[in-house]
């Protein structure tokens, strides 16, 4: 095992589900009016990542610029020693550039806009608000010309897969430090919008690729997230599956992340590690006394195992052990027939596709 592998140290603080938008695909649908989270309950999570090692933090939502108290937060984190503070955000408050500039000036240090039409109108669809793409490009040129990384998020389903180029080169306007395509699926409470967005990874694969293709020429950071191996030869190194996130600093430490998610039941991580120990058969680590890792892939094993499944033939793949397969509720819809296996060497190490990103 490379002795300098690096775990990722960043998490994401939820201030809330509330949002000024309504995204047909959106996770929190059933969350959407819960009350805010108090800022005291906020900076209690900003110190309990803290302990355990988290450098960077994402405060997310709902939609993070609703909060009150943000530039308070923000504030906060960067004075307890958080060396990085983003927000997630669709960018409908960034257009007035004075509030962008009062995050800044509390600490702000990147933004991970969320694009998810390739014109206005198709924007505005996909969010549920008039008006969003007009003000989403005015928070994207304000973060240019500003001291403040861009990063961008975009869901690619049925609607938008075949327009992922046309997505790619409006992002690109903007030099974004990172690119996340993250495909459909039904992760939590996004069953309903997944059945009606859903389409075969052969179908969005090309698509991807060519869009890929184009970003790579100037943007190394480049994310295909939740996505079988077989279907992506050649742009390996930018899926990003359960496993990967481990090692990927833009992505979130699993065993923090269940910890503070407001959904999971009280205690849940408990199971997930136990559960994921019991399918993992696997103490090396702990031997090692790498225990972060060993829990972190614990809950990722929990992860995999509850929600994800391969066909029979997978087993012969150079990429089984790094691929997550496909959800269940994917196969129970699409099956598993266009499932390839990939031949060559089998490949053990999860991180094997991430060492650029840590320039190991």
């Amino acid at each position: 095992m490379v002795q300098n592998i690096k775990l990722t140290k960043r998490v994401k603080v939820v201030v809330g589900f509330k949002c000024n938008a309504n995204c047909i695909f959106c996770y929190y649908k059933d969350f959407l009016k819960k009350p805010l989270i108090s800022k005291e309950k906020i900076k209690k999570d900003i110190l309990f990542a803290l302990r355990y090692g988290i450098e960077e933090i994402d405060f997310s939502g709902g939609e993070p610029t609703i909060h009150p108290d943000l530039p308070e937060l923000i504030y906060f984190a960067k004075k307890k020693g958080i060396k990085k503070v983003c927000i997630i955000t669709n960018g409908i408050a960034l257009a007035k550039k004075e509030y962008l500039k009062l995050l800044i000036d509390s600490g702000l240090d990147e933004i991970l806009f969320s694009l998810q039409g390739y014109d206005e109108s198709s924007h505005d669809f996909l969010v549920g608000f008039k008006g969003a793409y007009s003000k989403l490009m005015k928070a994207l040129e304000n973060a240019y010309k500003l001291p403040v990384k861009i990063r961008i998020n975009s869901v690619i389903h049925k609607i938008n897969y075949k327009k992922a180029l046309t997505i790619a080169k409006v992002a690109s306007l903007f030099s974004p430090h990172q690119f996340n395509f993250i495909t459909i699926n039904d992760w939590k409470c996004a069953s309903f919008s997944f059945e009606e967005l859903i389409l075969p990874y052969s179908e969005i694969s090309s698509p991807l690729k060519e869009a890929c293709s184009f970003l790579e020429k100037n943007l190394e950071n480049i994310n295909i997230r939740y996505v079988p191996f077989c279907f992506f030869l050649g742009y390996e190194k930018y899926i990003c599956g359960h496993f990967q996130v481990l090692y990927d600093p833009f992505e979130w430490d699993p065993y923090v992340r269940v910890r503070l998610e407001k959904h999971y039941p009280p205690f849940a991580w408990i199971f997930m590690i136990i559960y994921g120990a019991f399918k993992k058969r696997d103490f090396s680590l702990i031997k090692e006394k790498k225990y972060r890792e060993f829990l972190n892939q614990c809950i990722v094993t929990s992860i995999r195992a509850y929600g994800y499944t391969k066909a029979k033939k997978c087993k012969e793949c150079r990429y089984f052990y790094l691929c997550d397969g496909v959800e269940k509720s994917y196969a129970k819809k699409l099956g598993l027939d266009e499932l390839k296996p990939v031949k060559g060497e089998r490949i053990k190490e999860y991180y094997y596709f991430r060492k650029h990103l840590f320039k190991i």
